[in-house]
């Protein structure tokens, strides 16, 4: 009976909390009337290091091997907001110093578009996997 219970509510838990489309709970107040063609990824960050220095935001289309450097920022608040084209990869860095050591951290984005015409009012499209988190995970 264990294994029963098991085998069915497993593949329900990993439906629930695909990070590949959204969930089964979809928030209707981020639903766009039209089809849109570009995205915004919004990038956490860590705002300040203790030599009152902005990270550096690096935006390259593809992996970072690749090479396609699309666009450099400098973050000055805890979110940065970056417009992209919809259905491509993106791998985006950014550069800490603390202490005299130079960190990076790295977290990529494909942003996509959702049709939804069951859950909302009206029919929308709703875009997701466009959230990356570039704080510092680990402090001395």
């Amino acid at each position: 009976m264990n294994k029963v219970i098991r085998n069915i509510i497993f593949p329900f838990l990993v439906l629930l909390f695909s990070c590949d489309k959204p969930g089964l709970f979809t928030s209707c107040k981020d639903c766009l009337t039209q089809e849109p063609v570009d995205a915004i990824i919004d990038a956490k960050i860590d705002p300040f290091t203790e030599t009152n220095y902005y990270p550096e935001i690096n935006v390259y289309e593809g992996n970072i091997e690749d090479g396609l450097l699309r666009n450099t920022y400098s973050a000055d608040r805890s979110t940065v907001s970056i417009s992209v084209p919809i259905n491509k990869k993106y791998t985006i860095t950014a550069t800490y110093y603390r202490e005299g050591i130079c960190y990076i951290a790295v977290d990529s984005a494909t942003p996509r578009v959702k049709s939804e015409s069951d859950k909302c009012d009206k029919p929308c499209y709703i875009v997701y996997d466009n959230k990356v988190d570039l704080r510092i995970k680990y402090k001395e």
